[in-house]
């Protein structure tokens, strides 16, 4: 636990300026996964074509935006799975989420990602309820530790765009570098977010695989 103090200590500062454009963003992204299973569940005439199109999405960006432990489940052993879940939920889409925010495109595609999560959730889930019992807190975990990397990303994109309404008076250049600066403190919580999500959906994904 004493290795956490000086993390935490460093992070604090963050933390209150942007607290609650962090809770912003994590209720929102509950909210864009919810509202895609609710659209996947009303929107009967349309699911067909809905699933196809968004399957089809998820099938083409598979190596880079895994879909939550389905994509794991049959097949793989325990070690390809963790490889796998480390890879894309600790590098490829954080990055995803991280480098768009440039363009200010971070929440944007956070909010889209959790809705094609939660739209191809619905027959799923409805074909077998009991993998909500290992969605639920997935998704919660996910969307804390993407929502942090969105954030970062965002600020990466009000410091070249808007660098006054982040750090006040200050050009771009001394924006843009305190803005990395705190993108690696940030990366910090994310990691170990994401890590825990990663080793909760590979043993989970071991386990329903059995059952």
């Amino acid at each position: 636990m004493s290795l956490l103090i000086p993390v935490h200590a460093w992070l604090r500062p963050l933390l209150e300026r942007d607290w609650d454009t962090l809770r912003r963003f994590y209720r929102d992204a509950l909210i864009a996964y919810l509202s895609g299973a609710v659209i996947g569940f009303v929107a009967v005439p349309l699911r067909y074509r809905l699933y196809t199109d968004v399957e089809y999405l998820l099938y083409a960006l598979r190596d880079v935006n895994s879909y939550p432990m389905l994509q794991l489940m049959g097949g793989w052993d325990a070690f390809q799975r963790l490889s796998f879940a480390l890879r894309t939920n600790l590098i490829s889409e954080p990055l995803l989420l991280i480098l768009p925010g440039i363009l200010m495109l971070s929440y944007p595609l956070l909010i889209l990602k959790f809705l094609l999560t939660g739209l191809i959730a619905t027959p799923i889930l409805l074909s077998h309820p009991t993998l909500l019992i290992a969605f639920t807190p997935i998704i919660l975990l996910e969307a804390a530790g993407f929502t942090i990397a969105a954030l970062a990303g965002g600020h990466l994109g009000r410091a070249i765009l808007k660098p006054r309404s982040l750090y006040g008076e200050v050009g771009r250049t001394k924006a843009l570098k305190k803005a990395l600066k705190e993108l690696s403190l940030y990366y910090i919580p994310m990691l170990l977010i994401l890590t825990l999500s990663s080793l909760l959906e590979v043993g989970l994904s071991l386990i329903f695989d059995i059952l």
